[in-house]
Formats: C-alpha cells, sequence, structure tokens
C-alpha cells in the first residue's frame, strides 16, 4: 500500500515537473519563427530536420509507432522534399512512413550506434548514392539527390552526442559531419540535424567553432530564432555555397499538437524547416 502511494506520488510531481517545462519552454520559444505551408516553385527545394524521439523518464527515448501517422501527416503538409529524422527505432518506420506519403518517397537510414537509435533521410527526389560515416563516435547518413532544376543536392544527416556525454564528442562529432559534407562534390551541400550544441555565433574569434563552419558554409537556421526550449537553437542546418537564398518567409519551425493519452515522453523537438530558391545560383 505504501509502495502504491509512493509511485502516486511519484507520477504526480513528475507530471508537475513536466508542465512547468512545458510552460517555460513555450514561454520562451514566442520568439521562433513558425513555418507557413507554401507551394514550391520549380527552382525552390525545401528540407525538414526533426529530432522524433521524446524527452522520457524510461531509457528508450526513441520514437513510438503510434506517432507515425502524425509524422506522415506534417512531412505531406509541409511539403518538403526531404526530411532528416533522429532518433527513430527502426528502418521498418521510416519505409512504413515512406509509404505513408506516396510511391515516389524512399527513406535511408543508418544505425548511429548509440542506444538502438536509427538516424533517416527520406526523401521524394529521385535519390543518388548513399554514403555512410562516422562523426564524434556515431554513424552519419549522406544522400544524392536530384533535383527537379538539375542541380545535385548532397544532404548529411547528423545526430550529435550529448555534452553531457562529453563536450569534445559534441564538438567532433559537428566538425567531422562539416568536413565529410565539405569533401563531397555535389552542386550544393548541406547538412542538418540535431547537433545538441549551441553555437557562439557572435564569438569572432578564429579558433570558434562557428566561425570555422560559416566560412564555407552558411547558417540556413540563423534567422529562425530560438526554435529549442529555453531560448535554445540545437536543431540546425548549414548549406553551401554560400550565396544560395534562404527564403524566409517559407522557413520556420512547426508547433506539435499536445497530446495526453498513451505518451511515451513529451516532445523536446520540433520540426525545423528551409526552403530555398536553387535559381540564386548560377549554371
Amino acid at each position: 500500500m505504501k509502495r502504491h502511494k509512493h509511485m502516486r506520488k511519484l507520477r504526480w510531481s513528475l507530471a508537475l515537473t513536466t508542465l512547468i517545462l512545458l510552460s517555460a519552454g513555450c514561454m520562451r520559444m514566442r520568439g521562433a519563427q513558425r513555418f507557413r505551408p507554401a507551394s514550391l516553385e520549380h527552382s525552390e527545394f525545401r528540407v525538414m530536420t526533426w529530432n522524433v524521439g521524446y524527452f522520457a523518464l524510461s531509457s528508450d527515448k526513441n520514437l513510438r509507432d503510434l506517432d507515425l501517422e502524425q509524422i506522415a501527416r506534417i512531412i505531406e503538409d509541409s511539403d518538403v522534399q526531404a526530411v532528416v529524422l533522429q532518433e527513430v527505432s527502426s528502418p521498418e518506420q521510416m519505409n512504413e512512413v515512406a509509404r505513408s506519403l506516396g510511391s515516389n518517397w524512399s527513406a535511408h537510414s543508418v544505425d548511429t550506434g548509440h542506444q538502438g537509435q536509427i538516424l533517416a533521410i527520406l526523401t521524394s527526389l529521385p535519390p543518388g548514392e548513399l554514403r555512410e560515416a562516422q562523426a564524434g563516435g556515431r554513424g552519419i547518413l549522406g544522400l544524392e539527390i536530384q533535383h527537379p532544376s538539375g542541380k545535385e543536392i548532397f544532404l548529411t544527416g547528423v545526430h550529435s552526442p550529448h555534452p553531457a556525454r562529453g563536450k569534445k564528442k559534441t564538438v567532433s562529432s559537428i566538425e567531422e559531419s562539416f568536413a565529410f559534407t565539405q569533401a563531397q562534390d555535389s552542386d550544393i551541400l548541406m547538412f542538418a540535424g540535431d547537433l545538441n550544441y549551441q553555437f557562439q555565433e557572435d564569438n569572432t574569434d578564429p579558433e570558434n567553432l562557428y566561425v570555422n563552419i560559416t566560412e564555407e558554409m552558411a547558417d540556413s537556421t540563423k534567422a529562425l530564432g530560438s526554435t529549442y526550449y529555453f531560448g535554445f537553437r540545437i536543431d540546425h542546418i548549414f548549406h553551401s555555397p554560400k550565396e544560395l537564398g534562404v527564403i524566409q518567409e517559407e522557413s520556420g519551425m512547426i508547433d506539435l499538437e499536445f497530446r495526453l493519452g498513451r505518451v511515451p515522453g513529451f516532445r523536446d523537438h520540433r520540426p525545423i524547416v528551409v526552403t530555398y530558391d536553387l535559381a540564386d545560383l548560377n549554371g
């Protein structure tokens, strides 16, 4: 009996803590730019990155099957052409989402080597060569994508280790993902994902990680504001060539519906969408 009372008190305490975190997070996230769906022009490319796992007390925070329908619906409603998803439980989940989206969608995945987590890239455009690599001790995935404009895009999906596991591993993951992407020879290069890192964007020190990256690539998500709780922005997309234009009014984060039933944990990430105008590029 005492044990049951203790468990009830623990559940109420956890529920209250969760509510406080959600409320505080929402207050801080008001400055973030929201994504407004719009039809794509022939020269435009739209990409999403989304950590679909949960902030949960259980050790298994990865995506559950109960959310696959919602994920497919959000992807479809956003009219994106490529999606990078982190904290997926299995390749089969991504195959199911791709089937829901239509016969032109394909799913590609890699085991990150951490707690059974799968990283995936889904695209509605013709895929080319798939390349796997290691960055910061975690598996990353690169995919060539053929855009209708004739431009070839190389997209790298990344999920960097949390700094609590050692900041050096986080930084190493970002640096190695950046180097891997830069080594490709496609017309357009991008790397996207949950980088678990709040960049010091105003630090001009030549040794600063953000300075090193933005010497070669532009920050696609800089203008979106705080897209994570408590004012943070740890989900990022970088691109090159730097003159590739971001269509700001067609970029932003997506708010998720709040769900009480069958919840393994609340969502601590939101989908981030960026739209580019490939017509800005010469050739």
